[in-house]
């Protein structure tokens, strides 16, 4: 960080102790119409998120791929039109999200009458209905309104989110001769696909673009998960045990977890620094138009608070603020009565965010054009206009003029925000101390880690978004009821000394996650330059058939791309540290898969990580024809015989979908064996007998035969083995935080899960 002191004052969640009974939300009083829209509303976040991750990481893929070619090809250089190919099949596979999410939906939510599902003691739908209408041309009516309008902003939305962390993605596409919809929320921040000029740079530009990326992704739906799995938890609460005050105390304790983001956000800054400041480029020479165009966003950053975007720094801080707001606004659309489920555990969303740009209503998703046409130059408007169909190319949202004068995202790099657009001092985010003290008249972002809040009888808050590598002082604020969070205007809070306030008891401070490298067998991390390598041992994977690195990772930058034909195994003989093999033997073994479409519903079952064949079992991870995750065992009792019973566990009710990274695991004891999803309470069966050792090698993405079969189609990453079994709460770490417990906490993705430090 070269001693500069950063702070991010952004996203404060503010969490109330409840101390009264507490009191029920409006629900619906007939029981089963309360089931069915626990399970709608259940259904709708499960396939907006999905759809969100999916899209993100393509987009990610495309123009990660268009920006390489761009500042490490010459001009002609068959890189770029490939890269379009692919991007054109990606975009084509979002609209095949798109579609899902919508018939998932309407599906899913069938069973809830209409009147239900717009009602405010329902999903309360209806709040939506007039900007469902107006900006996304669709009138809501039943699940199936539903599902399509919420398909239309979440294909905005992502691609807003994106668009701040790749400003020069409209022109990359563009370039490439792909002709966006006029539907499309990618702004046109001007440019022609030019490169920096320099290969070296280039180069290093582009892995700075790639670590932006990836740091505003995992942010953002890590923000977006953690918000609405406790916004559901609270509806299943308010809709069917409205007679039990017990649910919601225990769903308030499980959102004073869920919102924990300051550790996510410090990793963002953190991400971005090692990848883009600490490479010394320059940042005049990152924000370039040549390079990743960032001073396009200086007018928007106003909008956040960030009125000088000089330096790598203020980007991350603007770049954090924008997602926390795309974020909540994805939340809005996923659950409508949210502000009000998530008052009821005590938690508050953001205040402050500028008013965010929509195109032209219409009835078509954004996306690009089946083939590139000619289209006619766009023009600004003043306010949005319904059109029925897509009227050309439309260079970027409309900005529309808000009753505070707040700016919203410039049409063009020369527009100027509204007058008045800088946030007035009442934006500055108010933070609160955990107890009762008399505090101080000037509130600032507190440098350190609140406490975790508890049940008390007074309120209190955490503010969760600001990470900072230097102490600043404390700042602590008049307390209320109804704190809620506010962006600030500036960068640099006012250092302000503060009285401290009476002494409370404090928790533990956080302890670093373990590190379970050294505890593995093998570790493979699919990194570049030791693609096949075993990161904890000396088990490298000496047969490569054909499987190819990619950087959408769970881990590192890099995961391992399997086609349905390829695979990875160690030379025969060449790995005895992975031959498991005894009667008492326990064993453990971890992995990130993410299946492809070609391999959902294919009606067969696929191998990830096993050492087993068709006539020596021993141990296997796979995919079932069900495309459920599933585990099997075989032990070996009467050496050298593999005669022990062959044990198979499915994980059942939770099938793998197409595109969404999962983290699994198998752990065996020699007396319970194991299967995880998600780090989530695991299916268990009674086992003994160990693990046979016999087959001849150990294979990743297919069943070891002559010739190899059962192949796996997507990705895999940090794929571990260990000689003992994993604690469930062992495992949960390993999800959360990777097997070096450095990565991000993953808390959402992992089910909520309880690690040891908890």
């Amino acid at each position: 960080m070269s001693g500069r002191t950063r702070v991010f004052i952004v996203g404060i969640v503010t969490v109330l102790a409840l101390s009264r009974a507490p009191a029920f939300a409006q629900h619906l009083t007939d029981p089963l119409a309360a089931k069915a829209a626990d399970t709608c509303q259940k259904a709708i976040l499960k396939a907006g998120a999905a759809f969100t991750k999916s899209k993100l990481g393509r987009l990610d893929r495309c123009i990660d791929g268009l920006f390489t070619c761009t500042q490490t090809k010459p001009p002609g250089d068959p890189c770029r039109t490939k890269t379009a190919d692919k991007c054109r099949a990606a975009f084509t596979a979002i609209d095949q999200d798109e579609a899902k999410l919508r018939d998932s939906v309407a599906t899913k939510c069938t069973a809830l009458a209409p009147a239900d599902l717009l009602a405010a003691a329902g999903l309360g739908e209806s709040t939506l209905s007039a900007e469902c209408t107006d900006t996304f041309a669709t009138p809501l009516t039943n699940a199936v309104d539903v599902g399509a309008c919420l398909a239309r902003q979440h294909e905005c939305r992502v691609e807003q989110l994106f668009d701040f962390a790749a400003p020069r993605s409209r022109e990359l596409l563009e370039a490439a001769g792909l002709t966006l919809r006029a539907a499309s929320c990618f702004a046109d921040h001007g440019g022609s696909g030019a490169s920096i000029g320099d290969v070296d740079t280039g180069k290093a530009l582009a892995r700075c673009a790639a670590a932006i990326k990836k740091a505003g992704r995992t942010f953002a739906t890590a923000r977006l998960h953690g918000l609405a799995a406790c916004a559901q938890r609270v509806f299943s609460c308010v809709e069917r045990k409205q007679e039990d005050p017990a649910c919601l105390t225990n769903a308030t304790s499980a959102c004073s977890r869920l919102v924990r983001f300051d550790a996510v956000s410090t990793k963002l800054g953190e991400a971005i620094d090692k990848r883009c400041a600490a490479a010394a480029i320059a940042f005049s020479t990152i924000g370039d138009g040549a390079g990743l165009n960032l001073q396009a966003l200086a007018t928007s950053c106003a909008g956040f608070g960030v009125s000088n975007l000089t330096s790598i720094a203020d980007y991350e801080t603007c770049l954090l603020r924008q997602h926390v707001c795309e974020a909540e606004d994805l939340l809005r659309f996923e659950v409508p009565r949210a502000p009000e489920l998530l008052a009821d555990a005590g938690v508050s969303l953001s205040t402050g965010c500028p008013t965010l740009a929509v195109p032209t209503a219409t009835a078509t998703a954004g996306g690009i054009t089946p083939t590139p046409t000619e289209t006619a130059t766009p023009t600004e408007t003043a306010t949005p206009t319904e059109t029925p169909t897509p009227t050309g190319l439309t260079a970027t949202p409309t900005p529309t003029a808000t009753d505070t004068a707040t700016p919203t995202e410039a049409a063009t790099p020369t527009a100027t925000p509204t007058e008045s657009a800088t946030p007035t001092e009442t934006a500055t985010p108010t933070a609160t101390s955990a107890d009762t003290a008399t505090p101080t008249a000037t509130p600032t972002a507190t440098a350190t880690d609140t406490p975790t809040p508890t049940e008390a009888a007074t309120a209190t808050s955490t503010v969760t978004e600001t990470p900072v590598e230097t102490a600043t002082p404390t700042s602590i604020s008049t307390p209320t009821e109804t704190a809620t969070e506010v962006l600030a205007p500036t960068d640099t809070p006012t250092e302000t000394p503060t009285e401290t306030p009476t002494a409370t008891e404090s928790p533990t401070p956080t302890a670093t996650p373990p590190n379970y490298r050294a505890l593995a067998v093998a570790c493979y991390d699919f990194e570049a330059g030791a693609f096949t390598n075993d990161s904890c041992g000396s088990s490298n994977l000496a047969n490569n058939n054909g499987v190819q690195q990619s950087i959408d990772a769970q881990s590192g930058s890099g995961s391992a791309s399997f086609d349905g034909t390829d695979y990875l195994s160690c030379a025969t003989g060449d790995c005895p540290p992975l031959n498991l093999d005894g009667a008492a033997q326990q064993i453990s073994v971890v992995c990130w898969a993410q299946p492809s479409p070609a391999l959902i519903g294919n009606g067969d079952f696929a191998a990830i990580f096993s050492h087993e064949n068709d006539s020596s079992a021993g141990w296997a991870f796979f995919r079932n024809s069900g495309d459920e995750f599933t585990v099997a065992l075989r032990g070996r009792q009467n050496p050298p015989t593999c005669d022990g019973a062959f044990t198979t566990v499915p994980v059942t009710g939770t099938p793998l979908t197409q595109n969404v990274w999962y983290h699994l695991a198998m752990t065996s004891d020699n007396s319970t064996l194991k299967a995880f999803v998600n780090a989530g309470a695991p299916v268990s069966q009674s086992y003994s007998g160990g693990v046979c050792g016999a087959a001849p090698d150990v294979t990743i993405g297919a069943k070891t035969e002559s010739p190899a079969k059962n192949f796996w189609n997507g990705l895999l990453d940090e794929c571990a083995l260990f000689d003992f079994a994993l604690t469930d709460e062992q495992v949960c770490d390993i999800c959360r935080f990777g097997l070096d417990g450095q990565h991000a906490d993953r808390l959402a993705d992992c089910n909520s899960c309880a690690a040891t430090l908890d």
